[in-house]
This record gives structure tokens, sequence and C-alpha cells, in this order.
């Protein structure tokens, strides 16, 4: 139930100094105006109307404090203790209050206070409208993830921050794994010549499957197409895709490629991406609309990927991602296809 709260204040107060609210009414703090001196009416109604009074109360700021009570068979626990340090990661941590002889405590605002590595702590709400108090069950749940190695020591308190006496429960946020390859995968490109006559190594993807050329290559026997020459009536994309560890030493993306957009449509586009992989992006290498005449080389600068940069937590080991190369066309008229040739690193 939500309440609207007014306040009078009468001209001869003396100053406010203290205020108390029943417990039902605690959550409408945030509603009520500043009041600088004197005594105070509150009026209140709630959504249907219905409402009362209350005179001469002392307003301060700030909560009521809640009465103490033995919290003895309350248990502060983690789902996990070890998490990766990837800030994505978490911890579900629970806290359940029971007193001594076991009755849950709901409606209690409590807190879980971190001290150690940075960690971000985030209350997860059954209903939005508990804000920070436990649910009917007593419970209180949180989400605890760090980008940052270490261990992070966590404490229950209540909404003042006063510790509620139980034992603090401690997280180790560990270094990332580059994740495992498989036998396809390593630190080349797998086929990127295509002299295989098939896309092996290759992931596709989009509406359009992309497929072998034989009459327009670059260098070889073969080339890959993306994108088909007659128009999609609707939005099509047509993809490839490669996880590889990238080299220390790696300076160079190369490939060659040759686009057909002939009326230069914008909607229309060759682009390259590295990936992380989970398939989320971490930048756009290339992205052009321009038709081309012939086969046009590319060179691409992915030093910045190789081995212990800070952007993927700084890896002792090369660090894992995926190549990216994907045709859009946008549905018009204008058929929209590229070929792709002896894609490497170097």
């Amino acid at each position: 139930m939500k309440f609207q709260w007014t306040a009078n204040v009468t001209s001869t107060g003396a100053g406010l100094v203290s205020f108390s609210l029943d417990s039902q009414f605690e959550q409408a703090w945030e509603a009520i105006p500043p009041l600088h001196s004197g005594t105070t009416t509150i009026a209140y109604s709630d959504q249907s109307g219905s409402g009362g009074t209350h005179t001469g109360v002392q307003i301060a700021y700030g909560w009521t404090p809640q009465p103490t009570m033995n919290l003895g068979k309350s248990t502060l626990k983690p789902d996990a203790t070890s998490i990766p340090a990837n800030g994505t990661s978490f911890a579900n941590v629970v806290l359940t209050l029971k007193t001594s002889t076991g009755a849950v405590v709901p409606n209690m605002a409590v807190q879980l206070k971190s001290s150690g590595a940075n960690a971000q702590v985030a209350r997860m709400y059954q209903y939005q409208s508990l804000r920070g108090q436990t649910d009917v069950n007593g419970q209180a749940v949180f989400e605890v993830r760090s980008p940052q190695t270490g261990t992070v020591t966590l404490t229950a308190t209540d909404k003042n921050g006063t510790s509620l006496g139980l034992s603090p429960v401690t997280l180790t946020f560990t270094s990332p794994s580059p994740v495992t390859l498989t036998t396809s995968q390593g630190s080349a490109v797998v086929n990127g010549d295509f002299e295989k006559g098939n896309l092996s190594g290759w992931t596709t993807g989009g509406s359009v499957t992309p497929t072998i050329e034989t009459t327009s290559v670059h260098g070889g026997t073969y080339a890959a197409q993306l994108g088909v020459t007659s128009p999609s009536t609707t939005p099509a994309d047509s993809s490839l895709m490669e996880t590889l560890t990238m080299p220390a030493a790696v300076q160079k993306l190369n490939l060659a490629y040759r686009l057909s957009n002939p009326n230069a449509d914008s909607g229309n586009y060759l682009e390259i991406w590295i990936r992380d992989t989970a398939g989320d992006p971490i930048i756009q290498l290339v992205k052009t609309s321009t038709n081309s005449s012939g086969w046009q080389s590319m060179s691409l600068d992915v030093s910045k990927y190789g081995l212990n940069k800070s952007k993927f937590g700084g890896y002792t080991t090369g660090n894992t991602v995926q190549i990216f190369i994907n045709v859009h066309q946008d549905g018009s008229s204008n058929p929209t296809y590229a070929y792709v040739d002896d894609v490497q690193l170097s």
C-alpha cells in the first residue's frame, strides 16, 4: 500500500528533533517534505481515499532504530565461494533471519556490506516494494560479483549498517581462464583460404548460409560467398565465424574481399568484428558499403588483442576471441553479396 503524506508546521514550534512512524508507514519516509521547525500535523490518505491524522508529532530525518532481537538461528550462506573475476559471474548470497526459537523475521530492512576486493553487491527483489526488507520467509538474496581478483568479506547488517551478529562469509574471485579450444581451433585461422573446398573450421550464421565459390577467387581454387546474388525481400545476414587464440606477436588480420553493392546502398554492407567467446562484440574492425569492381586486400590491426591486454583481464596466454565476418542486406531491391578469401593472421 502506498501513502501520500502532507505536513503543516505550526508557527510556534521550537524545532524538530525526533520522529517515529508505525512500522507499516516506514517506507513513506522519502515522501515526507523537509521541515525546519515546529510540531507537525500529518494527514495521510491511501489510494482508496481513506486516511487519518497524527497531531503533535516531532520530526527528524532518518530511520527509526529497530528493536534488538535474538537472531540465534539466522544464517548467511553463499551458493559458491570461488567465482571468476570477470564482472559477470556471481555468487548468490542468501541471508535468512530467524529468531532463537526458529521464527522467521520478515519485513526487516537489511544490507550486505563488503570489504576487500572491489565487489558489486546487488539486492534481488521478489517484489520491488520490499525495498531492502526480508521477505515472508525471512530471506534476502544478494548477487555478488567482481571484476577484480582477490577475496571479499561480506557482513550482514541492519538498515543502519549495524552488524546482525552473524559470522561473515568470504568469497574468492579468481582470474578467468581462456576458453578451452576444440580441435578445429588454435592460434591460426583454419581453412582461411577455403582450399579444402568447404567451410570446415568456420561456423556459418544468418538467414542466408554462406557457400563455396569457384568462379571468382582471389587465390587458389576456392573462396567463400556471403549473401546471394538475388534481392532479398526482408533484411538478411550471411556470416562466417571462427574462434581462435590470438598469438602474442599477432599484428594484422589479413583477407581479400569483393563486395557487390552496385548502388552503394548504405543499408547493405560487409562488416568484420572481433567478438568475445560468448559472441558479444568487442570492436568492429571494418564496415563498408563500397561496391568493389575487383578484389580488394585488407590488413586490419589486431595487435591490441594479443598477449596480456587489460581489456581481457591480463591473461598470461593469448586471448581467445571470435573473428566474425558478415554481409547484411537491408531487404531492398539492390542485391548485395561478397566473396571472401585468404583470411590469415600475421
